[in-house]
């Protein structure tokens, strides 16, 4: 099952060179002949839906069987253990309030339902993902207005405390779950690396940035009002994540528990000492 090179992403081959230990496969999620050769002889399978690639509306389910597939022909290879990238959701409804429709946490929601429910077929640990990753900050959330001026665009309340972490950290947290495979049997568990209210990311911004670049933030409600404006594959879903954000409840994440997963996670502050150079690169 070994792709042939010219097949494989840059990333696989770039993973693949790292050691002589690292062999890279590829396989169709939507076929399950294709996965249960993959996972063929594995002691355990690190599970990532992409809601991104199945936002047409006939292919909304199509995450979730994927999903559901893994799990299956994970259980069916005897697999020790599968670990599955969730997404923390808003946990609570305003009374009086109708939550709206979010594929891309309601999909997530799904496939951790459903391997739960296979507790007694295999271990299933579900760990759930924070909203923001710092290097979003990078990526998709500065947007230059004028000069050395950016606005920080993430349509939330300044109050709304938002849990955030980098993803260079992550690796080293599922790797924890796979070490210590009876301790999270079964178990739910959220990480993030910081929790700051968007005020304060705003202010740690500047407080790294400056004077080079100096960031603006002009409130969650007029952000919210350019997202109505947008027109993307999949808006609505990122609308509805930071409609719940905003109106719900959100499922707390264990700071301490990920210190224990991972010791050398980065708050934000200490990320942006790491990191600033590649925000000012983006002037």
């Amino acid at each position: 099952a070994q792709p042939t090179p010219q097949l494989t992403p840059a990333k696989a081959q770039e993973l693949a060179a790292l050691s002589s230990n690292v062999s890279v496969l590829e396989a169709d999620l939507d076929s399950g002949e294709s996965v249960a050769r993959v996972l063929h002889d594995c002691h355990g399978a690190f599970l990532v839906t992409d809601f991104a690639s199945h936002l047409a509306d006939k292919e909304r389910r199509r995450g979730v069987a994927q999903g559901v597939t893994v799990i299956d022909k994970a259980i069916k290879n005897g697999l020790s253990h599968v670990v599955f990238s969730s997404m923390a959701w808003g946990s609570t409804e305003e009374e009086g309030q109708r939550r709206q429709p979010c594929f891309q946490m309601e999909h997530k929601m799904a496939v951790e339902k459903y391997g739960l429910s296979r507790a007694d077929k295999i271990n299933f640990t579900s760990i759930r993902m924070p909203l923001l990753f710092y290097q979003e900050l990078v990526r998709s959330l500065l947007n230059r207005l004028y000069g050395n001026r950016y606005l920080f665009t993430m349509p939330v309340d300044a109050d709304k405390p938002v849990y955030c972490m980098s993803v260079n950290d992550v690796g080293e947290c599922v790797a924890s779950v796979f070490d210590h495979p009876e301790k999270y049997r079964s178990k739910v568990v959220s990480v993030a690396g910081d929790c700051l209210p968007v005020g304060e990311i705003v202010r740690t911004l500047n407080r790294h940035l400056g004077p080079e670049m100096r960031v603006g933030y002009a409130g969650g409600a007029l952000n919210r009002h350019l997202f109505e404006w947008l027109r993307f594959p999949g808006v609505e879903d990122v609308r509805a994540v930071f409609e719940r954000l905003n109106l719900e409840t959100i499922v707390e994440s264990d700071l301490s528990l990920t210190k224990q997963l991972n010791p050398n996670v980065k708050s934000l502050d200490s990320w942006l000492v790491m990191n600033r150079h590649q925000i000012k690169e983006l002037k």
